[in-house]
């Protein structure tokens, strides 16, 4: 099981994403140097060896900037290997998933953006993820960018979490007529069988 960053582990790694992000701005590669790390964090979760490379104070400093250079010159995008290698010279290699989550969300902030959790009994029709986008844009100004995640056995038929955002009353109650008519539709799919199964992340 992967342990998620610490808040302080962010704010320490956001200053190299702040550093990344910029350069990723001007050379106009900001998309792909996410797309990069979330790949990154994709093979560091399949990969526990890998994983253990990147963090472990073990791993000698110029032995590690060797083997990133061995792997990824020439493969990765050039603004994430010099990332990469500038933490590890400052012995900060360790936070590589803090960098990915630090990068996530200087750029969502870039593109006016804020990520959504939604669990929901049954998937969400496109008709419901267009309301729920609205409800949560109207009181963050900012696009709504979902992560879905069916839970079957969600008695609520609706959780919702907005990183950093408090919901207010009005969003709530939209929220909850969201959550009611997917209560009504699993119950109407429950009796005509229909199922679906979703394995927790």
């Amino acid at each position: 099981m992967t342990t998620k960053p610490s808040e302080q582990e962010i704010a320490v790694a956001r200053v190299y994403a702040q550093a990344a992000l910029s350069l990723a701005e001007a050379r106009g590669q900001t998309d792909s140097v996410l797309e990069e790390l979330e790949e990154l964090l994709v093979e560091m979760d399949r990969n526990p060896a890998f994983n253990d490379f990147l963090g472990s104070p073990l791993v000698d400093t110029q032995e590690r900037r060797s083997s990133l250079d061995r792997m990824f010159q020439g493969r990765m995008n050039e603004i994430l290997l010099d990332t990469l290698q500038v933490m590890n010279n400052k012995g900060r290699s360790g936070l590589v998933r803090a960098l990915v989550e630090a990068y996530q969300q200087e750029y969502e902030d870039l593109r006016g953006q804020v990520r959504v959790q939604v669990q929901t009994a049954v998937p969400l029709t496109e008709e419901l993820r267009q309301e729920l986008q609205r409800a949560v844009s109207g009181y963050t100004g900012k696009k709504a960018k979902l992560e879905e995640r069916v839970e079957p056995s969600l008695l609520g038929g609706l959780v919702v979490h907005v990183a950093d955002h408090k919901i207010d009353t009005s969003v709530v109650r939209d929220i909850r007529g969201l959550g009611q008519r997917l209560l009504d539709r699993a119950s109407r799919e429950i009796h005509s069988g229909t199922t679906y199964f979703e394995e927790a992340s």
